[in-house]
Order: structure tokens, then C-alpha cells, then sequence
């Protein structure tokens, strides 16, 4: 898909705010080769050292991935709205995590009839997304 004029907006403002904090990083570490430098700084936002190149010297940048998008939050606080959309909004929401068991439940329980009728049970999830379930159970 080509890159739409709202993708080159976004792309510019994340070059602009990535180049400061680029400029800062290799000021801190001037006596590492460029080179050297340029792979680990591309590897904290999940590119290699020609798309960091092509980010930081391009006339028109290409739009990051989203990945790229939170990793470059995560390690350096850029933040870029896209259509009005607040990124960083979207990416600091706290929510509850649900702390999901990933062992096997055992419920042992017996069933008895009295009389010649054989039973039928049907287990299913009460609502989607839950850990609530419906047991039914029927004389047949």
C-alpha cells in the first residue's frame, strides 16, 4: 500500500522527535564507531542500521511499524499522534491483567440415579471470555 499523506505526517514528526534522542544517545557514547553505534541504536527500536538510516536521513521517511512505534515509547518516551489519535494514550492505559492458571483443573464428582434412566451432562462456558461454566445435567 503507498504511503498515504497522513503516513508521511506521521513519519516526519517521528523522525523529528527520534533525531533528539538519537543526538543525545551518541553524545553519551562519541568514542563508539558510527557503525557500531548506529546497529545498537536501530536494534532498541526493533529496525536494522538502514532503516534507522533511511528514519534519520530520508526526505520522506518511511512510516514505522508498529512495533517500532512501542519500542521507540518504551525506550525513549516518543510519542506521535496519527489522524488525531493520541499514541500515547493508547499505549500507557493500564489494564488488569488477569492472572490465567495454566494447570489443568480437576473437579472429581459422582452422579447417582436411582433407576433405570441413563444421565446426560453437557459442559459449557457460561459468557465468552469467562471463566464461568454451565453444567447441565438430564435424566434421559
Amino acid at each position: 500500500m503507498k504511503q498515504t499523506a497522513e503516513d508521511l505526517q506521521f513519519a516526519k514528526e517521528f523522525v523529528r522527535q527520534l533525531r533528539p534522542k538519537y543526538n543525545k544517545a551518541r553524545e553519551l557514547d562519541p568514542d563508539k564507531p558510527k557503525v557500531k553505534f548506529d546497529e545498537e541504536f536501530a536494534e532498541t527500536l526493533g529496525v536494522d542500521r538502514a532503516a534507522l538510516w533511511k528514519y534519520l536521513n530520508s526526505p520522506k521517511p518511511p512510516t514505522p511499524a508498529i512495533r517500532t512505534v512501542v519500542l521507540a515509547f518504551k525506550n525513549y518516551e516518543i510519542a506521535v499522534r496519527y489522524r488525531g489519535v493520541d499514541t500515547k494514550n493508547i499505549l500507557t492505559k493500564r489494564h488488569r491483567h488477569k492472572q490465567v492458571s495454566e494447570q489443568q483443573m480437576e473437579l472429581p464428582f459422582f452422579i447417582r440415579a436411582s433407576g433405570p434412566h441413563n444421565v446426560g451432562m453437557k459442559l459449557e462456558p457460561q459468557r465468552v471470555g469467562r471463566r464461568t461454566w454451565k453444567l447441565s445435567i438430564v435424566a434421559i
